[in-house]
């Protein structure tokens, strides 16, 4: 499997894991708090990201923003239906492409677009640990998220 092959399924395993935390935390009757921050975090990352592939900077865009999950919902399905058109609109070496940006932190910064892809997988994994265990913790039944259950389905 070449490696934008690979991305594509590992964006599609982004949407099956959202999706899926997503389910979980509309059918609890108080989602705990940690979790929608996290949750919100994770796909407004992707916002970002698309905004310094096509801006160069991410200024105007609140990663830290807490939206109601009929919010969350909408802006998950939009950004990663953009992130799977920008995979699915390209050739395998438009990943070894480098684009620059600017942090939060105001530091110049330059990236492929494959790394900045593998990032945003590889950034929600990290927060849907944290947003998982919240969910167990506020007695809440997690679903499992691990690319091997994805791959499994």
């Amino acid at each position: 499997m070449d490696l934008l092959t690979h991305i594509r399924r590992l964006l599609d395993y982004e949407d099956w894991a959202t999706a899926r935390i997503l389910d979980c935390l509309g059918c609890m009757e108080h989602p705990p708090q940690l979790a929608l921050e996290q949750l919100c975090h994770t796909v407004a990352a992707r916002l970002a990201w698309l905004a310094r592939i096509h801006q160069g900077h991410s200024d105007d865009i609140d990663i830290w923003v807490l939206l109601p999950l009929d919010k969350l919902i909408n802006l998950h399905l939009e950004t990663i239906a953009a992130l799977k058109a920008l995979a699915s609109g390209m050739e395998e070496q438009q990943l070894a492409e480098s684009f620059s940006y600017r942090s939060y932190e105001g530091t110049e910064h330059s990236s492929t677009i494959g790394d900045m892809l593998v990032h945003l997988v590889n950034h929600s994994s990290h927060h849907r640990g944290i947003i998982l265990r919240s969910i167990r913790e506020a007695g809440g039944d997690a679903p499992p998220c691990d690319w091997i259950v994805f791959t499994r389905e």
